[in-house]
């Protein structure tokens, strides 16, 4: 008797051992993000500070992380970024649009409070080239309330379709979901002396 009680002990500190181990490894396993959200960005610059005002925009894309440990790993995927910014000096509101592919390269640091919880930080680049861009003008006329909007495409060939920055973020994983916020900080001036400033939301799910 003595024996089968201390065979059970034994067969069960190896099992929990096992199961420990294998915890450790998938904890370290590649993981995969798709997320979608809203922007708001505009152009920074120390020369017409007053000429540029927010926009509105969408992103979406997909990302795969790489655990190194259970509280730093790296990250990377391919996005589509919606920048630009309104035309804060025009009567009409003329809206500029920037249409962006975007290859972020982060670190990440994790806090985890439980299995199904945890809180990250993320901080790199993005790289970063244009693939659309246009330029809309509204106004009224002869005082009504129709609005007549002209839209003027190719952009790009006065501003510069590429860009890099700065990226740093903050989100929150509960199980498979994912909501978050992050920003992009331009390095590069794209027209002028002015370089993107983006302010992103997103929600996700991970696999």
């Amino acid at each position: 008797m003595k024996k089968i009680v201390i065979f059970v002990v034994l067969f069960i500190l190896e099992i929990s051992n096992i199961m420990a181990q294998d915890e450790v490894k998938n904890s370290h396993k590649p993981f995969y993000t798709v997320t979608f959200g809203y922007n708001r960005s505009k152009l920074l610059s120390s020369t017409f500070s007053d000429y540029y005002d927010w926009k509105s925009g969408v992103n979406f894309g997909a990302n795969v992380s790489f655990p190194l440990t259970k509280t730093f790993g790296l990250r990377s995927g391919v996005y589509f970024q919606q920048k630009g910014y309104l035309d804060a000096q025009s009567v009409s509101q003329n809206k500029y649009r920037f249409d962006y592919m975007e290859v972020p390269v982060l670190a990440l640091f994790n806090v985890h409070f439980c299995n199904d919880l945890s809180i990250e930080f993320q901080t790199g680049i993005y790289l970063a080239y244009g693939v659309y861009g246009s330029e809309v003008w509204g106004y009224t006329i002869h005082d009504a309330n129709n609005q007549e909007i002209y839209i003027e495409e190719g952009i790009f060939d006065m501003y510069d379709k590429y860009d890099w920055g700065l990226n740093a973020g903050i989100a929150f994983r509960f199980k498979n979901y994912f909501i978050g916020s992050s920003v992009d900080f331009g390095v590069p001036s794209i027209v002028n002396d002015a370089h993107h400033l983006c302010l992103m939301g997103n929600v996700g799910f991970c696999f």
